[in-house]
């Protein structure tokens, strides 16, 4: 229950919005429809662990050998490690997780969640899956949900009234209500949200997973940040996302 969303976030089990008690927490994940959790804080290597329990692992990758990985920086919420993606002349780098397992193709409703600091204007997208469907910061600076299955390749803009491109670490979130002819998103941005109608559906499709890469028009990051993102097959309330936010920031 939303009563109890603070005791579960802050919990320690992987998904923060089941609570869990006993010495290992991490024993309880496919519960409440976590189904990747990529905390990006390994520090070295070339893989980002997936710790849904899903196994949804990526690789980092650049678009050729010219140009560097992402890399790891300090700094990371919590004080740990982050992964940095930026866009060096014309080549770019993103981690690519592949067929995403425990959410199927036309998966209603859906949540995404992450840990982000930017200091471009570019548009920033932060996880998409497959080609129809990303989750970004726009170059206003705004919450952006790229469905470029929809008529006319449609951007649904969650105006925050935050520019999240301000070179500071935010909690952004959004989450898709109701499928079909008509639906609802929720935004939030450092726990404070705010909510649109969606126009014609979300004809999504969903397969092969990128973080830091928009596969609907092959967009990379301009210079951006990432920590603990989150992919649930639910839509979160905004008293979880709030609680989720509340725990993350006291790290």
């Amino acid at each position: 229950s939303d009563k109890y969303q603070t005791q579960a976030a802050g919990s320690g089990n992987p998904d923060p919005t089941t609570y869990a008690t006993g010495n290992d927490p991490s024993l309880t994940p496919f519960i409440h429809g976590l189904v990747g959790y990529w905390p990006l804080n390994e520090g070295s290597g070339t893989t980002a662990y997936d710790k849904s329990g899903w196994g949804n692992e990526g690789t980092l990758y650049n678009t050729t050998s010219t140009y560097q990985l992402p890399q790891w920086v300090s700094g990371g919420v919590g004080g740990g490690y982050a992964l940095l993606f930026s866009q060096v002349g014309s080549g770019a780098n993103k981690v690519v997780i592949g067929a995403v397992k425990g959410i199927s193709t036309n998966q209603y409703p859906v949540t995404f969640m992450a840990w982000e600091k930017n200091t471009t204007s570019y548009t920033n997208p932060m996880v998409s899956l497959s080609g129809n469907s990303s989750f970004e910061i726009n170059r206003g600076g705004q919450l952006w949900l790229h469905e470029c299955s929809a008529p006319g390749d449609t951007g649904m803009t969650v105006n925050s009234g935050i520019n999240i491109n301000n070179g500071g670490w935010h909690f952004v979130a959004i989450s898709v209500a109701e499928p079909g002819s008509s639906c609802s998103i929720t935004g939030a941005v450092d726990g404070s949200t705010s909510v649109v109608s969606c126009t014609g559906g979300l004809p999504w499709s969903y397969g092969n997973a990128n973080i830091a890469f928009d596969d609907c028009d092959g967009t990379y990051n301009g210079s951006t940040t990432l920590n603990d993102i989150f992919v649930y097959d639910k839509a979160l309330t905004p008293a979880q996302i709030q609680a989720i936010y509340n725990a993350e920031k006291a790290q």
